[in-house]
């Protein structure tokens, strides 16, 4: 009888003043952007389980072909392309699956847009797409990234292959990139009439963590 009081308070105080737990499903998570990956298959012995690790530099200039032919990027590159994936936080809810990625198998697609950028920036790769005709500049770089789309937050990663010139221009970029995410969340937040009107929601404002913590609990169930 105890149990089910305190059951039953804790659902109601989740209801009026929700707050981020452990049972929360980090999208995050799923890859620690300090973590690292084997990535190249550098050698024959490189295998486990009679499955190749990793990608050789043929393999990855395929991919990457593919992929900027397939989106029509070929030419006139930026200094930084992000290859923005993206995943869902989630609590308590049996589809959450089908908010993560499809072509990860229902998980964040974090681990796709590192390895794409990876590819993407490697010197062989860049040298074999050129033979191919897609000559991207030395100074581009590719950053992969997840974007939480419950959330609305961003993680980047291996942010430290950056050069100087594109690191500035990162960090400027993350200015135009926060506001996007702030608006796009109080547009959403504003059909529950959590959020007040302004110009700009800072994301530090208590109601836009209260906005976030009710999509995680109520509006993915």
């Amino acid at each position: 009888m105890t149990f089910g009081f305190w059951a039953g308070y804790r659902l109601v105080q989740n209801l009026f003043k929700p707050q981020m737990s452990a049972a929360i499903s980090n999208a995050f998570a799923h890859l620690q952007a300090s973590s690292k990956l084997h990535i190249e298959h550098l050698s024959p012995e490189q295998v486990e389980h009679n499955l190749q690790i990793g990608f050789t530099t043929e393999e990855m200039t395929n991919r990457v072909e593919a992929l900027l032919r397939g989106i029509g990027l070929i030419e006139n590159f930026a200094p930084i392309i992000y290859v923005v994936s993206h995943g869902s936080s989630s609590a308590n809810n049996p589809h959450h699956g089908a908010h993560d990625c499809g072509a990860c198998s229902g998980r964040p697609g974090s681990v796709n847009s590192r390895v794409f950028s990876f590819a993407a920036n490697h010197p062989i790769v860049r040298e074999s797409l050129r033979q191919r005709g897609i000559n991207i500049p030395a100074n581009t770089q590719f950053i992969g990234a997840l974007h939480d789309t419950a959330s609305d937050e961003m993680e980047y990663y291996d942010i430290h292959i950056l050069t100087e010139a594109n690191l500035q221009g990162h960090l400027k970029n993350l200015v135009t990139i926060e506001n996007a995410l702030d608006m796009n969340a109080k547009e959403r937040s504003e059909d529950l009439h959590l959020l007040t009107q302004r110009p700009i929601l800072k994301r530090s404002d208590q109601k836009l963590k209260n906005a976030q913590s009710r999509y995680l609990n109520q509006d993915q169930n």
